[in-house]
């Protein structure tokens, strides 16, 4: 059954896992510094907080040791002291949590399927039922509305169709032309209307259907329309975790060896743009472990895409 998080009054035994939800700015100065510090981290119960309550007492309780409902002793993971708490700022963690953000896994429950199957994946093509001439087009997108599950599609425009619409407009004076046509080339309207399953008809999977079908890396290079934007497609869908900052290549040259040696597979060097300390910022990535099988063959589209870029110094490299 999927979990969801509500205040609700529990018993809570010692050993349950709690997420520590506090806000992220106190009332005071230590407050704030200690939010920052603990804030979503994963705390162990250790005991209620106690009140001793003696004779004639205000609320007619019988002499003893009682609940103090202003907090609770916790200890966080990693260290051993135990800490008294505001018990509003926790929440119980159920049983399967991994220790994930809590957000995130409350998100990722899943309660079954769409009401409506999505039939096409981006870059499938497709045509229109009452085309006769059975214009193939591209899937640019698949929509789905979040509130009633309809799922339709968007579809890129042919290139024929993009070249006319770039035509019209350049016939228009400056003024008569859309504000955002001057400032960058939007597409032609026709891409932004989306058109349900029922309007299309499948003419052969792209790319990333057979990715998800598990094809071979040359069926999939075959699919795409332009081969040259192979290593664009596989960066796009199948790039895994980054390495850390600390194992950062200094350099485009180091970057490369790292790909040649080890198990990764991107190299992003942010188009030349970032720099930290007088070096340039060059990231490094694995692939999606669901799609490990393809590794060598993107890891050989990297090298001969980069080695290619520094061949022709077209990178600037720190001394």
């Amino acid at each position: 059954m999927p979990t969801v998080q509500i205040k609700a009054l529990v018993e809570l035994t010692p050993g349950d896992r709690l997420f520590y939800d506090c806000p992220n700015m106190g009332g005071d100065w230590k407050s704030d510094v200690f939010f920052k510090a603990y804030r979503h981290k994963i705390a162990t119960f250790v005991g209620y907080l106690e009140t001793f309550v003696g004779s004639e007492d205000y609320m007619g309780r019988e002499p003893g040791r009682y609940l103090d409902p202003k907090g609770i002793r916790v200890m966080f993971d990693g260290e051993t002291e135990v800490r008294s708490l505001n018990y509003y700022h926790f929440v119980l963690l159920p049983e399967g949590y991994s220790g994930e953000d809590l957000d995130h896994w409350l998100k990722s429950q899943r309660l079954g399927p769409l009401p409506e199957e999505i039939a096409f994946a981006p870059l499938d093509l497709v045509c229109f039922v009452d085309d006769l001439l059975k214009t193939p087009r591209r899937v640019k997108e698949v929509c789905v509305d979040s509130e009633t599950g309809a799922t339709s599609y968007r579809l890129l425009s042919t290139k024929e169709e993009h070249e006319g619409y770039k035509r019209g407009i350049g016939k228009k004076s400056k003024e008569d032309r859309p504000l955002s046509f001057t400032i960058f080339e939007t597409p032609p309207a026709n891409e932004f209307t989306r058109h349900a399953c029922s309007e299309l008809v499948l003419l052969d999977r792209g790319p990333l259907s057979l990715l998800r079908s598990g094809a071979s890396a040359d069926e999939i290079g075959s699919a795409l329309e332009d081969r040259s934007d192979a290593l664009a497609f596989w960066t796009y869908y199948a790039r895994g975790e980054s390495l850390p900052d600390s194992a950062r290549p200094r350099s485009l040259a180091q970057a490369i060896e790292m790909v040649e040696q080890g198990n990764i597979v991107f190299i992003n060097d942010h188009d030349g743009v970032l720099v930290d300390r007088g070096h340039r910022v060059i990231d490094l990535y694995r692939i999606k472990p669901k799609f490990e099988k393809y590794a060598e063959h993107v890891r050989e589209l990297s090298l001969k895409h980069w080695r290619s870029k520094f061949a022709e110094k077209k990178l600037y490299q720190p001394a």
